[in-house]
């Protein structure tokens, strides 16, 4: 048995990210309408175990901050616009 593709986004290149299992619902059964932007897979499987939250998932593989140089490039943020539309 194959599992479905995930929903979330790939992490940005460069990151020593685990790969992200799919999500306890199928891709199938999750809302298309609607995105749950986290900052990475911790997050994710956080409201995973709720098993509050129905819709998608996009991962940004960290967190903006001005000290340690981290912007909008270093983030998977090109790719949550490319979902959004």
């Amino acid at each position: 048995m194959t599992r479905p593709p995930t929903s979330a986004a790939a992490p940005p290149a460069g990151t020593s990210t685990p790969p992200i299992p799919a999500p306890s619902a199928p891709t199938r059964r999750r809302d298309a309408a609607t995105i749950c932007v986290v900052a990475d897979v911790a997050d994710l499987w956080a409201l995973e175990r709720a098993g509050s939250y129905k819709g998608r998932y996009h991962v940004l593989g960290g967190t903006l901050s001005a000290l340690d140089g981290i912007g909008p490039e270093q983030l998977n943020i090109a790719g949550l616009a490319r979902r959004a539309r």
